[in-house]
């Protein structure tokens, strides 16, 4: 399933920096699990002990449930993705939402098959694949800033990258999350943040260049993925 902002390109090299980093971590958090790339694939390093959240409810109400052996359908029509847009919140919304939209951009338009693309299908498949590695953990709907992480948590972010769209609990507040994450690794807890860039503080374990889309018909823009660790009882400013 393609999913605005997903990590599916840079998984290994995510994976890869969080158990590096993670060792001997006990617990697994993921408040931002989207597209469950990163989730689905270290969550069975911590059986029974990984925890996922997403702010936004159709997402995590359908992670929930696939977890829980619910299947998406094998074919969605154009009346039936119109008709779920302005629907009550679930777990098909949130699978045709994403799944069976341009570029994985939340209702953004239906993909239709007229060349032969078997969106749905494959979107289907994408998300039981990718169930198949979340079977015992759990997945709630939850804003990131109701987590308090101690010693012994390991905890990834993939947060709206700052200058991008889109938030489904509202603005992202940048500096609150920066404070935030912060508290956590004050508290013990090992965390590590996917961004283009982080303040000064947070030490960058991981960079890679990559091309940064506008819209399907601009220009490309060259931008730097990287993974920053943040470190415990660093200076930072208040809040205002």
């Amino acid at each position: 399933m393609q999913y605005m902002g997903g990590k599916e390109r840079q998984a290994r090299y995510v994976v890869e920096q969080l158990r590096k980093h993670g060792a001997g971590c006990t617990r697994y958090l993921e408040p931002f699990i989207g597209g469950v790339s990163i989730f689905a694939r270290m969550a069975p390093d911590f059986p029974g002990a990984a925890a996922g959240a997403d702010v936004h409810p159709d997402l995590s109400l359908m992670w929930a449930a696939v977890i829980d052996g619910w299947e998406p359908p094998k074919v969605v029509t154009r009346e039936e993705y119109a008709a779920l847009r302005n629907a009550e919140p679930s777990a098909l919304r949130g699978f045709v939402g994403f799944g069976l939209s341009f570029g994985g951009k939340w209702f953004g338009g239906y993909a239709s098959n007229n060349r032969g693309d078997d969106f749905c299908g494959a979107a289907r498949r994408g998300v039981l694949r990718k169930a198949a590695g979340m079977v015992g953990q759990r997945v709630t709907n939850a804003d990131y800033r109701t987590f308090n992480p101690g010693a012994g948590t390991l905890v990834y972010c993939d947060p709206p990258y700052a200058g991008t769209t889109g938030y489904a609990g509202g603005l992202f507040d940048h500096d609150e999350f920066w404070h935030t994450v912060q508290r956590w690794a004050d508290a013990g807890a090992v965390v590590l943040v996917s961004e283009y860039a982080a303040p000064q503080w947070a030490e960058s374990v991981w960079a890679r260049e990559a091309v940064k889309s506008l819209r399907k018909d601009s220009n490309t823009l060259p931008a730097t993925e990287q993974i920053f660790r943040i470190p415990a009882d660093a200076p930072l400013p208040a809040v205002a």
